[in-house]
């Protein structure tokens, strides 16, 4: 019922007035200085969004309510941040674009991180299938801290701990 056209996590995207999309600085990669060793866990305060653009390639009988779920993987396969959103499909639109705005950048291993779009009709409600990935990889940059530097963070994490 819908191709997909373009599916692309970007650092920014502009809708114009007249509808126009603009993508601004898609991504393949994030490199992050570390000083050492990061919690897998660990999550960057990077906004970034991705964009899903489809296309009807069908007449359908009635409107049909479709659910987009994306999920980002970390390289572990555990899921690090996500979101849902709903739309209705109908023979008035032929093209469907959703926006799913992200918050933070699972940084905690270097590998590739998977940004996973999976649909599902949800009148009546079918399996998730999957309709899209797209691989991000992650870069560890090891960075040299100077001995100074580590001796102040030393006493001010030793002076936290005592309050």
């Amino acid at each position: 019922m819908l191709k997909l056209l373009v599916y692309a996590p970007c650092e920014k995207v502009i809708i114009a007035g007249d509808q126009t999309v603009s993508i601004i600085s898609m991504m393949e990669s994030v490199q992050v200085n570390v000083a050492g060793e990061l919690p897998a866990d660990a999550l960057a305060p990077i906004r970034w969004t991705i964009l899903s653009l489809s296309q009807r390639n069908q007449v359908i009988q009635e409107p049909v309510e479709i659910e987009e779920r994306t999920d980002v993987l970390r390289p572990d396969g555990t899921v690090a941040t996500g979101g849902t959103t709903k739309f209705t499909v109908t023979n008035e639109n032929l093209f469907y674009r959703s926006l799913v705005q992200v918050p933070v950048f699972p940084i905690g291993s270097p590998g590739f991180v998977k940004v996973r779009c999976q649909t599902r009709q949800t009148n009546p409600e079918t399996e998730w299938a999957e309709f899209a990935e797209f691989p991000l990889l992650v870069i560890h940059q090891p960075v040299e801290v100077a001995e100074e530097t580590k001796q102040a963070i030393e006493a001010a994490v030793a002076q936290d701990a005592d309050k």
